[in-house]
């Protein structure tokens, strides 16, 4: 009786250190997918106004949330120094929490800021998404 005791102790144990380990590979895992920030073009059906939109869609497997979106100026050195509030004119997505696959969009009427527009179209500027988290994730893709 005693053997069996101990065959069932290690057997416990090692469960246990095997499900530790398949925690810890689930966690990490998690992490690396993250958010992806697209920038695009739209119209409005009704009057026909464009508008620039950012498309943020979760990509990893835990839930994201948006802490705060900014501006970089690529012609600032470095990059990491060149936040800028856009609190003006993006309201809806910080603070917006997305579950893997889920999508966030805002639209940004940039007539209404022609310094903004300005900056866009000849490349000087890249919106930067960051969550929760502390991790950056810059717009790459224009649609």
């Amino acid at each position: 009786m005693n053997n069996t005791t101990e065959v069932l102790k290690l057997i416990g144990s090692c469960a246990g250190f095997l499900a530790f380990i398949w925690n810890m590979i689930v966690y990490f895992g998690s992490r690396r997918g993250g958010l992806e920030v697209t920038i695009g073009w739209g119209t409005e059906k009704g009057n026909l106004s464009t508008y620039l939109y950012i498309d943020v869609v979760n990509k990893g497997v835990d839930t994201r949330v948006i802490d705060y979106v900014s501006i970089v100026y690529l012609d600032q050195k470095p990059l990491k120094n060149g936040r800028h509030s856009t609190d003006e004119y993006i309201v809806n997505l910080p603070g917006l929490s997305l579950k893997r696959g889920e999508k966030g969009r805002e639209k940004i009427r940039y007539q209404e800021n022609t310094y903004l527009m300005d900056l866009f179209l000849n490349r000087k500027i890249l919106f930067r998404v960051t969550d929760t988290l502390g991790k950056n994730y810059d717009s790459t893709k224009l649609k």
